[in-house]
């Protein structure tokens, strides 16, 4: 079933919220007017591969929390003292992820969970954050250029920290465990990853989520901005989105006519990336999330995803365990592929075996000669 966009009442402030923006810092202007029109889709005001398998360990550089300097005083020589004698810190987020981080067309501000602990970096160096960061909207392919390339301080943005990502740039510690899951219309019979086999499932561009559902029989249908796959399933193009919980929620927000749904495909852990040039600055984002502590974590995330229930340890040891129904489907198409390889194989060295074609001419040419002397 078809079902389309709704309209919103306050479309005019979405535009106005453009006008908002234009005076900041953006490494791409089309991303930021994409999710700006993206936000028009019906929002709920804010209350107040194979098989994916485990990540294979990896080596991480943890870099101990630094005892936190005053506010204004930061060391000499430091990333953080750059950034104070420039006046202004520089942060890439998403604009159109509602909770985590998007632009409000009503408060004519950026909000959410992410935005939020960019804040309390801004505040431990500054003494505020009101005026003292530059938001820059990013997609999330433009994340890692972002970061290796110096045109944002840090990235604030449902960042997952993976093996691949550590070779390029630093992570804080982890701030945040989300799930990743699908989301579905409400009238769809969907319940996990092995009823979508051979239909089409949305994500990201460069996401881990696009990366963990290739060889499941999915066919991933890829776009650029996060709020693309809400239209894409509003629009009957795909069946199914898959993205971290805390992702799909905003979506739900956005069309209550939409459920999460599944198990836990992967679990994703968040942090805040910095260029590999600044590991001061690491330990200092890891001191203000030491300064903020466990509680103070618990509170943010419970003003922002209080809907959304955290993982428990269980939910977490099962992570990206396929369903059994699924893993067995998978292994039968593996085996099929591999029986169809070896008789392709055993056909062609039966070919090899046989004479050409051309040599059996000479042979028969050559014999015909022997016998007529």
């Amino acid at each position: 079933m078809i079902r389309r966009a709704r309209g919103m009442p306050w479309r005019a402030l979405c535009a106005a919220a453009a006008l908002v923006l234009v005076g900041c810092d953006s490494i791409s202007d089309d991303a930021q007017n994409r999710s700006l029109r993206a936000l028009a889709q019906p929002v709920a005001a804010p209350a107040g591969f194979d098989a994916p398998a485990r990540p294979r360990p990896c080596a991480r550089e943890d870099f101990a929390p630094s005892r936190l300097p005053p506010v204004g005083r930061m060391p000499d020589g430091s990333f953080m003292e750059h950034i104070l004698e420039r006046g202004k810190l520089h942060v890439g987020v998403d604009q159109n992820t509602l909770r985590l981080g998007y632009f409000n067309p009503t408060r004519g501000s950026m909000e959410g969970f992410d935005i939020a602990l960019a804040r309390a970096v801004a505040r431990a160096i500054f003494g505020r954050s009101r005026d003292r960061i530059v938001f820059t909207a990013i997609s999330t392919a433009q994340r890692d250029d972002a970061i290796k390339d110096g045109k944002v301080d840090l990235v604030a943005s449902a960042y997952s920290i993976t093996c691949k990502r550590m070779r390029t740039m630093l992570f804080s510690s982890v701030y945040y465990r989300a799930q990743q899951k699908l989301l579905v219309p409400e009238d769809s019979q969907v319940e996990s990853l092995s009823d979508l086999r051979g239909e089409r499932v949305c994500a990201t561009n460069s996401s881990t989520s696009i990366g963990s559902i290739a060889g499941t029989g999915v066919v991933p249908h890829p776009v650029e901005l996060r709020p693309d796959c809400l239209v894409e399933l509003q629009e009957g193009r795909v069946a199914a989105i898959t993205a971290d919980d805390s992702i799909l929620f905003g979506f739900r927000l956005q069309d209550p006519q939409t459920k999460i749904v599944g198990d836990c495909i992967n679990l994703e852990r968040y942090g805040m990336a910095i260029n590999r040039s600044h590991p001061e600055f690491v330990g200092f984002v890891n001191g203000v999330l030491e300064r903020l502590g466990a509680d103070g974590l618990e509170d943010i995330r419970h003003h922002w995803l209080r809907e959304l229930p955290a993982p428990t340890n269980a939910e977490i040891r099962r992570c990206g365990r396929l369903p059994d129904r699924l893993r067995a489907e998978i292994a039968a198409d593996r085996r099929r592929s591999e029986d169809r390889l070896a008789d392709s194989r055993r056909r062609w060295r039966r070919t090899l075996a046989a004479p050409p074609v051309v040599e059996l001419y000479h042979c028969d040419r050559d014999c015909s000669r022997r016998a007529s002397s």
